[in-house]
């Protein structure tokens, strides 16, 4: 890592353009690409002063995708403390490479098929049918102080009943199941959030065991700005996380017993189950039809056949973790779009009345036609994604960079690099996307003046073999929940007395309403909102 940093770092220094920028204690990311701006370049080279780390960070398309395109030239650097903690339950999708990586997709790809994907469109209608009439009682007005007190609420219950067959309504009787559910997915976001402060890099333990005790109420924050609600029903204690990490665990191996045992599962034998539809039930299915498919023994003694139970809990996890804190922030930051973008809504809202003039709940049918809705959704991804997608180079090589100019450079990468593919940083490029600070979901759409989006400028789940599995699920629960919500209610800020009377214009506004920090993925500070029912 030494000649990493002396070959890159004396890179920047030789070449014009091309800037070093040192990043030190919870340094984080950013919401756009002031750092490539800067530096003239869609790249650049962070050093941290606090270790012999650095690290190439692209904003290119080009450069990037040349990265995604080979896996086995750039693999994930999985010896960082980031991936240790995603396999806290177990090796997983994520946190594996080469033959073990492979393996884990074979059985894991049924599990996402199209029998999963619409039974999530189904669950999520239900679900948000039950919220509007059992819960809001189709109330008139709505007041949300903060919009992950019903996002994370609504992604859990999909989560429970697509993902785990266990379905949990609003006022479920399930508590013990959705609190554990809960508290596994915050505690893991306090010890991202603890890793970003890169304590293990200039601290000992014994301050980084004082830190957990402080933070406490970082998780409060980081599960949503802190609001009685929230508190009440996500609020948790690293105690009581590390008790839901044990519970969580003895949960999964209960319900791999049962099914095993008969709960309604029949095989047959092609990789498809005879039973229930839900995530948990197809992967065990396609676990059991997986034949042993004469993969050689790897030298670190990962053995090629089916999952052992660690390894069913461990990608279970990462769905879960997925599926969960990931698309509920995503609903948020779409929320809070629209309200500050009335005329988006409003065309949405349009679109969706031409889509479903009737008046009645969308159809999984339906979703190829409400082009408008992925286009919001899209444009939200791009402007609030997870941050990064990171790599280790396993050779010398080079990439060639760009700048806003249309000039090339050849970047030297020396062996054992970190690359960092950063989402920000390239979903800001205004190479890509012209006013790349507009909420914009037109870009997103065939009739655009510009035509097609530039895909490979487009990386919210990342890109080439190693995309995101999931993304069909959080696209197809995304779909319903905005149809059915954009249908029925006006969405708008709650206006503060304190802002109303400063007379915020609207800049002041955006930058008060889009903060947000970089847990597992970006968590909105407070979105309050009004929804007001629509008329007939």
């Amino acid at each position: 890592m030494g000649r990493c940093w002396m070959v890159l770092a004396s890179v920047s220094e030789g070449e014009p353009g091309l800037r070093a920028t040192f990043n030190g204690v919870a340094n984080g990311f950013r919401f756009v690409s002031l750092d490539f701006e800067e530096a003239g370049w869609d790249a650049i080279v962070n050093i941290s002063p606090l270790s012999s780390l650095a690290s190439l960070e692209l904003a290119d398309a080009s450069a990037m995708k040349q990265i995604f395109s080979s896996r086995s030239h750039y693999p994930k650097p999985l010896e960082l403390p980031v991936y240790q903690q995603l396999a806290s339950f177990g090796r997983n999708l994520v946190v594996s490479e080469g033959e073990e990586w492979k393996r884990y997709r074979r059985i894991s790809g049924p599990a996402f098929g199209e029998r999963n994907i619409r039974l999530v469109f189904t669950e999520t209608v239900k679900i948000v049918n039950s919220l509007f009439e059992d819960v809001w009682k189709n109330s008139e007005t709505i007041v949300l102080d903060h919009a992950p007190d019903l996002t994370l609420e609504l992604s859990l219950l999909v989560i429970g009943s697509a993902g785990f067959g266990r379905p949990i309504s609003w006022s479920s009787q399930q508590e013990e199941f959705k609190t554990t559910l809960n508290r596994v997915s915050g505690g893991l976001m306090l010890k991202l959030v603890l890793n970003n402060l890169q304590l293990s890099q200039w601290a000992p333990r014994w301050v980084e065991r004082g830190v957990e005790g402080v933070v406490d109420w970082v998780i409060d924050l980081v599960r949503g700005a802190g609001t009685s609600e929230t508190r009440k029903t996500h609020g948790t204690s690293t105690k009581q996380v590390r008790q839901a990490f044990r519970d969580f665990d003895h949960s999964m191996r209960e319900m791999i017993d049962a099914r095993r045992s008969g709960g309604g599962v029949a095989y047959d034998g092609k990789g498809m189950g005879t039973g229930r539809d839900d995530l948990f039930n197809l992967l065990l299915d396609a676990n059991e039809a997986y034949q042993d498919g004469g993969l050689e023994k790897e030298e670190d003694g990962v053995q090629g056949g089916k999952l052992t139970d660690e390894e069913l809990i461990g990608n279970v996890f990462m769905f879960l973790l997925a599926g969960h804190e990931t698309t509920a922030y995503t609903f948020s930051w779409v929320l809070a779009m629209l309200a500050l973008y009335p005329e988006e809504q409003e065309a949405l809202y349009q679109h969706i009345k031409e889509v479903i003039p009737d008046g009645r709940d969308p159809t999984y049918e339906d979703i190829p036609s409400l082009t408008r809705v992925l286009a919001v959704i899209y444009e939200a991804l791009r402007m609030f994604s997870t941050g990064a997608v990171r790599k280790t180079c396993e050779e010398d090589t080079v990439v060639t960079v760009s700048n806003i100019h249309g000039q090339t450079r050849i970047v030297p990468i020396p062996k054992g690099t970190e690359i960092v593919m950063n989402s920000f940083g390239v979903h800001y490029n205004p190479r890509y996307w012209p006013n790349p600070n507009t909420f914009d979901p037109s870009r997103f759409l065939s009739s655009s003046p510009q035509g097609d989006y530039p895909r490979d400028a487009f990386i919210p789940f990342a890109a080439g073999a190693r995309s995101c599995i999931g993304r069909k699920f959080s696209e197809t629960e995304s779909i319903a929940f905005v149809t059915l919500l954009v249908g029925k209610y006006r969405i708008e800020l709650k206006d503060d007395e304190e802002f109303k009377l400063r007379g915020e214009s609207f800049e002041e506004k955006q930058r008060r309403i889009l903060r947000g920090f970089q847990g597992i993925s970006l968590v909105p500070y407070r979105i309050p909102l009004v929804l007001r029912r629509r008329e007939g």
